[in-house]
């Protein structure tokens, strides 16, 4: 709820307006079930008061839960809009090892001196990649790999042994385990594989900087247990869709 109401404030500063007729349409959209749908008045009076009755809410409520969730949209639309075609890049190299140990091992070596690249191409586990001498990608400020930010690690210098986890609710363990190494970094054009990666980063960044211009309270109530429901809904929709012609 407080990026909702974060959000809500610093609307008039960007000049971001949710307006009724832009609820209105949203409803209509999402009682027909797609843009391209139409609905009857009959039709979507019945699928509202469904709605309004399964979650629980009023429909003065639920227009505000509406307009919270137009208004992000419009919010990320303003920062996606604003990201510039190039930004600062990692050239990132990884050695993969099954065990941590080993990873420990070759961190060490590593650090004493020995060759990153010749030793990804002698010993990682990874073939792909160990025919490049260890060589991942050229990576964007704000892409992850493994969960990894390659612009913590300082230039030239091995990271801490890593885990690769696929899963995260995966009981097995670590598939494997890696080191790390950013080798150079350089301005580069954004590729499309990486944009939306990029552009939910900066979202969040700029999200946490306003976040530490206001002081949000809430006192707990009925309606804020109705909000926090629809935020959960989110994730797993209701199925009730109008039928329109």
């Amino acid at each position: 709820m407080n990026n909702e109401e974060i959000l809500k404030l610093a609307a008039e500063r960007y000049s971001i307006d949710v307006t009724e007729e832009d609820i209105d349409n949203e409803l209509r959209r999402e009682a027909a079930g797609g843009d391209n749908m139409t609905i009857t008045e009959i039709e979507f009076a019945e699928w509202y008061r469904q709605l309004l009755n399964e979650r629980g809410v009023s429909g003065s409520l639920y227009r505000q839960m509406v307009a919270a969730s137009l208004r992000e949209a419009k919010f990320r639309e303003y920062i996606y809009g604003n990201i510039s075609t190039t930004r600062e890049h990692a050239h990132v190299y990884a050695i993969f090892l099954s065990t941590y140990d080993e990873a420990l091992a070759v961190k060490e070596r590593i650090d004493n001196g020995e060759n990153f690249q010749k030793l990804a191409s002698e010993i990682s586990i990874d073939p792909t990649t160990s025919e490049l001498g260890g060589e991942l990608d050229w990576l964007p400020q704000g892409v992850y790999f493994y969960n990894m930010d390659p612009f913590s690690i300082e230039i030239g210098k091995a990271s801490d042994v890593l885990a690769v986890v696929e899963d995260i609710t995966s009981e097995e363990g670590p598939a494997a385990y890696y080191v790390m190494m950013v080798m150079e970094r350089e301005d580069r054009e954004i590729l499309d594989g990486y944009l939306s990666q990029v552009q939910s980063y900066d979202y969040q960044q700029w999200l946490s900087s306003e976040t530490t211009t206001h002081t949000i309270k809430w006192n707990y109530n009925s309606e804020i247990d109705a909000w926090v429901s629809w935020q959960l809904s989110k994730s797993n929709p209701s199925s009730t869709t109008a039928t329109g012609g």
